[in-house]
């Protein structure tokens, strides 16, 4: 329902007055699935700039990519010795372009 000018400027616009209906969502949380697609969204664009750099601009000449990704761990340890961080690990991960 409109409010009519507030006239407060030149250029002000008409003030409607607005309702909000609130509706429970249960278990529906938008920021964190905003950011879970912020995130891999991101990590989707480096992989494709990394098949880029690697491969050249011959990657984009498909309509679609095929990625695979793997992570890998190795384990390390320092022989004959008592302390808690005798063991480390050391992670990484390896990406191929399949070729389409």
């Amino acid at each position: 329902r409109s409010k009519g000018e507030t006239k407060v400027t030149s250029n002000a616009k008409e003030v409607f007055q607005r309702y909000v209906v609130t509706c429970p969502c249960n278990g529906f949380d938008p920021a964190m699935l905003f950011s879970l697609k912020q995130h891999w969204g991101d990590v989707a664009l480096r992989m494709v700039r990394e098949a880029w750099s690697f491969r050249g601009p011959t990657v984009l000449d498909h309509t679609h990519l095929e990625l695979r990704f793997r992570g890998e761990a190795v384990l390390f340890e320092r022989p004959h010795e008592q302390k808690e961080n005798s063991q480390w690990f050391q992670y990484g991960a390896a990406m191929q372009h399949v070729s389409g």
